[in-house]
């Protein structure tokens, strides 16, 4: 084979070799811009002696931040953070003595709190929890966190209450292997339904609680070299 030849074989061999490969960017990210997208929708019941509410709720937030490299671990610093869809609508069993309220009757919020990203082998894994609301809206006896989506490194963050262990269907452990947000953008999209009922005994009253939602978190991670 002349040598010309033999030299644009090898080179087309080593292109199609290559091509295959994921491509590293030029230089390492100094910073990643983070975005976390969460949206649930449920409903809820509470029977208290000589009342009882039935309410459904759907919730949408969105948060941003930054993401930066600490030595062998990560600094999460919060940039934004909105409630871009909230509604909830409570009726009570018996129309003539309570009220059928919404989220105009009430100032309460739900809040999306995104605490910390921890590196754990390969893995970094977000810890977040969405609360602020108690119910029943309407104002009688005792009153209980409305359960809202957590994350799974969160699972002693609803009062108290292991969450995790009232999944039912998915996951809530949002976890993106580490090397992939030094080769490109990352977008993940976690989704579970989880359920609770229960009776608490306050004050020698005995109190029946049902909950439960579906939940989905999409996760963006984009790098930046400047």
């Amino acid at each position: 084979m002349p040598v010309k030849k033999f030299y644009a074989a090898l080179i087309v061999l080593s292109l199609g070799l290559c091509a295959g490969l994921p491509v590293a960017p030029a230089s390492a990210p100094i910073w990643w811009e983070l975005a976390l997208t969460l949206k649930t929708e449920g409903s809820y019941r509470v029977e208290e002696p000589g009342a009882s509410f039935s309410g459904t709720f759907r919730l949408a937030a969105a948060w941003r931040g930054r993401l930066e490299q600490d030595e062998q671990d990560y600094l999460l610093i919060r940039f934004q953070n909105d409630l871009t869809g909230w509604e909830i609508l409570e009726t009570p069993d018996d129309p003539e003595a309570y009220q059928t309220l919404t989220q105009e009757d009430t100032g309460a919020e739900p809040v999306l709190s995104v605490k910390y990203l921890l590196k754990k082998g390969d893995f970094l894994y977000l810890d977040f929890i969405a609360e602020g609301v108690f119910i029943p809206l309407n104002p009688f006896g005792e009153t209980f966190p409305l359960p809202l989506p957590a994350s799974e490194e969160d699972a002693q963050g609803q009062q108290g209450n292991e969450y995790n262990a009232h999944l039912i269907e998915g996951s809530n452990c949002v976890a993106i292997p580490e090397k992939e947000i030094f080769l490109g953008p990352v977008e993940k999209t976690f989704s579970w339904s989880w359920k609770r009922q229960e009776w608490t005994l306050r004050q020698d009253r005995a109190i029946f609680t049902a909950a439960g939602h579906r939940a989905s978190i999409t996760v963006n991670i984009i790098p930046h070299e400047e």
